[in-house]
Protein backbone atom coordinates (compact mmCIF):
# COMPACT_ATOMS: atom_id res chain seq x y z
CA UNK A 1 0.00 0.00 0.00
CA UNK A 2 1.66 3.49 -1.08
CA UNK A 3 2.07 5.92 1.51
CA UNK A 4 -0.34 8.55 0.52
CA UNK A 5 -3.48 6.02 0.56
CA UNK A 6 -2.34 4.73 4.68
CA UNK A 7 -3.77 7.45 5.66
CA UNK A 8 -6.82 7.07 5.24
CA UNK A 9 -6.93 4.14 7.36
CA UNK A 10 -5.11 6.78 10.16
CA UNK A 11 -7.14 8.03 12.89
CA UNK A 12 -8.88 10.19 13.21
CA UNK A 13 -9.52 9.88 9.14
CA UNK A 14 -10.39 6.56 9.49
CA UNK A 15 -13.53 6.93 11.77
CA UNK A 16 -14.67 9.54 9.89
CA UNK A 17 -15.02 8.36 6.51
CA UNK A 18 -16.63 5.33 8.51
CA UNK A 19 -18.72 7.09 9.72
CA UNK A 20 -19.95 8.96 6.23
CA UNK A 21 -20.78 5.40 5.01
CA UNK A 22 -22.70 4.41 7.73
CA UNK A 23 -24.98 7.99 7.52
CA UNK A 24 -24.92 6.81 3.74
CA UNK A 25 -26.31 3.29 4.51
CA UNK A 26 -28.55 4.57 7.14
CA UNK A 27 -30.00 7.09 4.63
CA UNK A 28 -30.73 4.25 2.22
CA UNK A 29 -30.61 1.12 3.16
CA UNK A 30 -31.15 -0.67 -0.06
CA UNK A 31 -27.96 1.53 -1.88
CA UNK A 32 -24.86 -0.37 -2.94
CA UNK A 33 -21.72 1.30 -1.90
CA UNK A 34 -18.99 0.95 -4.25
CA UNK A 35 -16.32 0.61 -1.19
CA UNK A 36 -18.36 -2.73 -0.23
CA UNK A 37 -17.70 -4.33 -3.89
CA UNK A 38 -14.94 -6.66 -4.57
CA UNK A 39 -14.91 -6.12 -8.02
CA UNK A 40 -13.68 -2.60 -6.79
CA UNK A 41 -9.95 -1.67 -7.16
CA UNK A 42 -7.85 0.70 -6.34
CA UNK A 43 -5.19 2.04 -9.05
CA UNK A 44 -2.69 5.05 -9.41
CA UNK A 45 -3.44 8.43 -8.53
CA UNK A 46 -5.78 7.32 -6.65
CA UNK A 47 -8.86 6.15 -8.65
CA UNK A 48 -10.98 3.49 -8.34
CA UNK A 49 -12.19 1.57 -11.40
CA UNK A 50 -13.98 -1.64 -11.79
CA UNK A 51 -12.66 -5.44 -12.20
CA UNK A 52 -15.10 -6.89 -14.43
CA UNK A 53 -14.84 -3.37 -16.85
CA UNK A 54 -18.02 -1.73 -16.00
CA UNK A 55 -17.90 1.76 -16.69
CA UNK A 56 -19.00 4.40 -14.40
CA UNK A 57 -21.37 7.18 -15.43
CA UNK A 58 -21.62 10.54 -13.46
CA UNK A 59 -24.63 12.12 -15.22
CA UNK A 60 -24.37 11.75 -18.73
CA UNK A 61 -20.80 10.88 -18.93
CA UNK A 62 -19.19 8.10 -18.54
CA UNK A 63 -15.61 7.61 -16.73
CA UNK A 64 -13.83 4.63 -16.43
CA UNK A 65 -12.72 5.76 -12.51
CA UNK A 66 -13.74 7.69 -9.35
CA UNK A 67 -11.81 9.02 -6.92
CA UNK A 68 -10.87 6.88 -3.99
CA UNK A 69 -11.86 9.72 -1.20
CA UNK A 70 -15.37 9.54 -2.68
CA UNK A 71 -15.48 6.25 -2.47
CA UNK A 72 -14.13 5.95 0.80
CA UNK A 73 -16.79 8.54 1.58
CA UNK A 74 -19.79 6.46 0.28
CA UNK A 75 -20.71 9.09 -2.23
CA UNK A 76 -19.62 7.83 -5.38
CA UNK A 77 -22.42 5.49 -5.94
CA UNK A 78 -23.51 5.63 -9.70
CA UNK A 79 -26.71 3.84 -10.86
CA UNK A 80 -24.33 0.95 -13.04
CA UNK A 81 -23.32 -0.17 -9.66
CA UNK A 82 -27.18 -0.46 -8.10
CA UNK A 83 -28.33 -2.49 -10.88
CA UNK A 84 -24.95 -4.31 -11.59
CA UNK A 85 -25.25 -8.01 -11.86
CA UNK A 86 -21.53 -8.57 -10.94
CA UNK A 87 -21.93 -6.99 -7.80
CA UNK A 88 -19.96 -8.69 -5.27
CA UNK A 89 -20.14 -7.63 -1.57
CA UNK A 90 -19.02 -10.97 -0.26
CA UNK A 91 -22.40 -12.23 0.56
CA UNK A 92 -23.21 -9.62 2.72
CA UNK A 93 -25.76 -7.91 0.76
CA UNK A 94 -29.35 -8.18 2.84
Amino acid sequence: MSKDIEVYFKEPLASQLDKSRDLVRFNDHSKRLVYDCFSAQVEAYNTVSCKKGHQFRIGNNKIGKMTLTGVLRGNMNPKVCQDCPDYNDGGEEE
